[in-house]
């Protein structure tokens, strides 16, 4: 089973070591390409996540494993806050997914001084960088 490699970390205490499963999880490098077992690189930058699926389906299926269940998670996504904030800088999201909102709060909340009806948010879509203001 060369596509489920075991990922497990281990916790020692007093003689006793726990181990705890989780998913592996494969980087994508500076050329967007992960090595995938047996399939070796693949290029995978700028697809959106159903797209990966679909590539890794394609790959797998049907020569290696019939009807692949495949999940994928972006495991580092950051996101960088700035202007009149009481926390700026750069934080690390669980998920692909966050609101202005809690953007916001995760920073600290907007200072008394902050122009509430002039945030700018920029966005890479498709390789092009896209600004939006909002009025909050």
């Amino acid at each position: 089973r060369p596509f489920n490699l075991a990922a497990v970390t281990y916790s020692t205490t007093s003689n006793s070591a726990i181990g705890v499963a989780q998913q592996q999880t494969y980087l994508v490098d500076t050329h967007g390409e992960i090595e995938f077992p047996v399939l070796g690189k693949l290029k995978i930058g700028g697809l959106s996540r159903n797209e990966t699926i679909n590539l890794l389906k394609s790959k797998l299926s049907p020569d290696y494993i019939k009807d692949p269940n495949i999940n994928v998670r972006i495991a580092n996504y950051k996101i960088s806050i700035m202007g009149d904030v009481k926390n700026p800088g750069s934080y690390i999201i669980p998920n692909e997914r966050i609101t202005i909102l809690d953007a916001i709060a995760l920073a600290g909340d907007l200072n008394i001084s902050g122009q509430r009806n002039n945030i700018l948010i920029i966005r890479e879509e498709n390789n092009k960088k896209v600004q939006y203001n909002v009025d909050l």
